[in-house]
């Protein structure tokens, strides 16, 4: 099996663990899945700034950290749509970043670890926003 695969394969069980600990504690969710969307806009530019990357040959990454916050603040107040799009988009943007910047500071494994969780967690928004998957639910609430 391809690093790659497995490194997609991690990103997966990781968003499911995620996922997991949402269901168990449920306003946990949206504002935590906001907060992880923006992180994980911010690790491009950031772990670039750490490993001496100037700012200005970064000006893409940068421009998605503002993207990326606007959709987690309009998922978290507004309609989890915009969760599953950020995160749908977080993914494509991995693997389309290392093509459009150098984005040679980054670790080897982060795109495949990233692009599993963010189609699994953007997928897990979207059956929330369909309704095909109920909210969760407090554990111990009355049913």
């Amino acid at each position: 099996m391809s690093e790659f695969v497995v490194e997609v394969f991690a990103g997966l069980l990781l968003a499911l663990a995620t996922i997991a600990l949402w269901r168990r504690f449920p306003a946990l969710e949206t504002v935590v899945a906001a907060l992880l969307l923006v992180c994980a806009a911010l690790f491009y530019p950031a772990l670039g700034v750490l490993m001496g990357v100037p700012l200005s040959s970064m000006p893409l990454a940068l421009s998605a950290v503002l993207v990326f916050l606007v959709l987690a603040w309009l998922g978290h107040a507004g309609s989890l749509w915009f969760l599953a799009i950020g995160w749908w988009a977080h993914g494509l943007w991995d693997l389309v970043i290392p093509v459009m910047e150098a984005v040679d500071h980054m670790p080897h494994w982060y795109a495949g670890l990233c692009i599993g969780f963010d189609i699994a967690i953007g997928s897990y928004f979207v059956l929330r926003a369909l309704g095909t998957l109920d909210a969760p639910t407090s554990m111990g609430a009355a049913t």
